[in-house]
């Protein structure tokens, strides 16, 4: 259903799809809040809203019934609020993709626990905290997957938000070159 020019709400009875594993409605019109219930099916893999006009705030809860989440795709709506702190609770998430959107507050530093992620987008918020914070979040990060000899991460695009202070660079493992998407 993705690229097409479906407007008004997402729809309540898709929750009744309790075997969906890819919802993709992205490139629509669509404008108005994400049904909570969405975040209720268990089964599904990729949610896919990119480029539409979703308005409002995410369920806190919004992880806790997704444990087979490998991408959410958020960019280009009109969501705001913050990044709900149940983020961890969708464990096998790979990409997480919310910039250009009205997020505010810091960054969840339960991120990190995220061990399978690959690409995180959060530019183009209004995020705030001190780079510390994240740079630490990246470090711990970047030095767990220098034990496994592994850098999973790929992508990393924070700009154009609120962050502040300096990022601790004796810290920075050198892998962190290896990164293809930092912005």
């Amino acid at each position: 259903m993705r690229n097409n020019n479906f407007t008004d709400t997402i729809p309540q009875t898709l929750v009744n799809m309790s075997n969906l594993e890819i919802l993709n409605l992205g490139f629509n019109q669509l404008s108005g809040q994400v049904p909570s219930s969405i975040f209720n099916i268990s089964s599904l893999k990729r949610i896919h809203f990119r480029d539409n006009s979703l308005s409002g705030g995410l369920p806190d809860d919004m992880c806790v019934h997704l444990p087979k989440l490998k991408e959410l795709y958020l960019s280009r709506n009109e969501l705001s609020s913050f990044i709900p702190s149940s983020i961890d609770k969708c464990c096998n998430l790979q990409i997480l993709e919310l910039s250009i959107n009205q997020f505010s507050r810091i960054i969840p530093n339960n991120i990190g626990n995220l061990t399978q992620l690959k690409q995180l987008y959060l530019g183009l918020n209004n995020l705030e905290g001190q780079t510390e914070e994240i740079g630490n979040l990246l470090v711990w990060k970047c030095l767990e997957f220098k034990q496994l000899k592994v850098l999973q991460l790929e992508g990393l695009y924070l700009s154009w938000n609120g962050l502040s202070g300096n990022i601790p660079s004796s810290q920075v493992p050198e892998e962190i070159g290896n990164l293809f998407g930092t912005a």
